[in-house]
């Protein structure tokens, strides 16, 4: 028998069983009963498996023909005890590091055992004691090899002085150590025999926001296609004194000690960086940032300020006349014709609109509509979102929400989405950078609706403004000219003279930005329009081409396809 079957045959203890299998109904039974105990059998994550020509197996295989006695090599990083952790992060890579370190050591130990015919006498081996160490030197394990030919036994001291020797002397499992010399299962067994103490890193301190960072903008549609847009308010207000965040302290870390009672250092936890910002103040004990005053909490870059809210009871009228305010206002009536109201911040207004001018830093939200009777100019450097506009010049940097437009100038350079409510775009023209979406455009009375889609409309609106500045300019001055010298056309000509130096060093640096804000067509074209139903009188153009609707069109988008406008449904 090679010597693969015969470790099969001292693992399994029926290797002649076997080989007679086939003869008789019983010996085919136990074979079964075999194959499922191997089966059940499945080696533990932590087990190490051999091949059957290991230079262990030989060893062990040479012991028993010697003694007799003894169970076969069980190689196991888990400790005896269940409740003991095992400290080892990468078990793979540890297996691998002992099995070559087993192979090397209990090699030089075979050829020091292997009898020679030569050999006079025959070799005398004392045990030995074989040490592993993991990689971050958190723990250590031990495997005996037996005496050979009439060789020592080791007491339990000299093995702990085996484990000195190897340098362990932190955490060694003094209870395993004294078993182990009397111990049934001694040889060829891996023990998990010395454990250290991780070392504990810090934690950093941490910032827990009562306030979000991120406004979510999202339209919620109930179920019969309405947007409450009283909802939509975006101010989170904030009194003086309120927290706005909580900070925790750092955690110091805990070093540690490896099993060669060398310190294991750990890192300390930083600081959170408090995100203070204008109007905001830390508590005493720096576990809290406060607001400073009343106000709507707002996350700018890295730091959380509090910019003051202006709160209007009534309509914006010959009572409160004009409004110009940096921070947030908040109104509660409607906006009257003929004022103004400027902000810095969001504008939210609960009434109506009418032929007014209002500029919003941020969002506009207009929950009863805009009434603009052809005279409204109405912009937002962010969002607008408002039940109608009608008769209404709009400009919105982002994007556009309503439940129907009509004849109204629109300019955005994000998207228009009309497809709430009446879901209806009715004349007027409308400039938008990438999409829109409505349920109906145009009307059965073949309104005049315009729709041109790309580029950065609200852009190039202003620098249109810019240029009529320097005409008008221009022909002043000209003017201007003919007229007899005077000191009053001296002053006139001085003052138009710095007011178009003024206006060509603006169109310069809006040329500049407006070039590294233009938009590259992507490969992905987003420029589309999207509805329900396209009556005639409708044009929509992208990138100088168009098209006119002359007929009824449901369900159709219209985009650039392959360097061509085409409708498709």
């Amino acid at each position: 028998m090679d010597f693969a079957k015969k470790m099969l045959s001292r693992l399994f203890h029926h290797g002649d069983e076997r080989e007679d299998a086939a003869s008789t109904e019983t010996n085919t039974q136990q074979s079964k009963t075999s194959q499922a105990a191997m089966v059940e059998n499945v080696p533990s994550p932590t087990e190490i498996a051999l091949p059957d020509d290991h230079v262990l197996y030989k060893l062990w295989d040479l012991w028993r023909d010697g003694v007799d006695v003894g169970p076969p090599p069980k190689l196991d990083f888990a400790p005896e005890d269940p409740k003991v952790e095992l400290p080892v992060t990468n078990l793979s890579h540890e297996k691998g590091v002992l099995r070559q370190d087993l192979a090397f050591q209990a090699g030089l130990r075979l050829r020091h055992a292997v009898v020679h015919p030569d050999d006079q006498p025959a070799p005398v081996l004392d045990e030995m004691v074989l040490t592993h160490l993991s990689a971050d030197q958190l723990a250590a394990w031990i495997l005996l090899l037996p005496p050979i030919g009439g060789g020592r036994q080791l007491t339990a001291a000299q093995i702990k002085q085996a484990l000195v020797q190897k340098g362990v002397t932190f955490g060694v499992d003094e209870q395993l150590l004294a078993r182990l010399p009397s111990h049934p299962q001694k040889y060829f067994h891996l023990f998990f025999i010395a454990h250290g103490i991780p070392a504990i890193q810090g934690k950093d301190g941490m910032i827990s926001d009562r306030f979000p960072r991120t406004v979510e903008r999202t339209i919620q549609v109930d179920e019969f296609n309405r947007v409450d847009y009283t909802s939509l308010n975006f101010v989170h207000n904030v009194a003086e004194g309120d927290v706005i965040c909580d900070i925790s302290d750092p955690i110091p870390g805990k070093p540690g000690m490896s099993v060669l009672g060398q310190t294991i250092p750990a890192r300390d936890g930083v600081p959170a960086t408090p995100p203070k910002g204008r109007n905001t103040e830390l508590s005493e004990d720096g576990r809290h940032l406060i607001a400073t005053r009343a106000g709507h909490v707002e996350f700018s870059g890295r730091t959380f300020q509090v910019k003051p809210v202006l709160d209007i009871a009534q309509n914006v009228d010959y009572s409160t006349g004009n409004i110009n305010f940096l921070g947030d206002v908040y109104i509660h009536g409607d906006v009257c014709s003929g004022f103004t109201v400027r902000a810095i911040g969001n504008i939210h207004v609960e009434g109506v609109v009418e032929a007014c001018t209002i500029e919003a830093g941020g969002d506009l939200t207009v929950v009863g509509g805009i009434q603009g009777q052809g005279n409204a100019h109405i912009s937002a450097h962010k969002n607008i979102y408002t039940k109608f506009i009608e008769h209404a010049r709009v400009y919105a940097r982002e994007s556009v929400q309503a439940d129907c437009v009509i004849i109204s100038d629109v300019y955005s350079d994000g998207c228009l989405s009309v497809r709430t409510g009446r879901g209806t775009i009715i004349g007027g023209d409308i400039r938008v950078s990438k999409e829109v979406q409505a349920l109906t455009i145009g009307s059965k009375s073949e309104a005049m609706t315009a729709i041109t889609l790309g580029g950065l409309p609200c852009e190039d609106f202003e620098r249109g403004q810019i240029l009529s500045e320097l005409r008008e300019i221009e022909y002043t001055m000209e003017k201007l000219e003919p007229q007899p010298d005077s000191p009053a056309k001296s002053s006139k000509l001085a003052k138009l003279r710095l007011d178009m130096y003024v206006a060509k060093m603006k169109l310069e640096k809006f040329d500049k930005d407006f070039a590294a804000l233009m938009p590259e067509t992507p490969e992905n074209d987003e420029r589309r329009l999207i509805c329900e139903s396209l009556y005639p009188g409708t044009v929509i153009g992208i990138d100088g081409e168009s098209i006119r609707i002359h007929e009824v069109t449901h369900h159709c988008t219209v985009r650039m396809v392959d360097g061509e406008l085409k409708c498709i449904y």
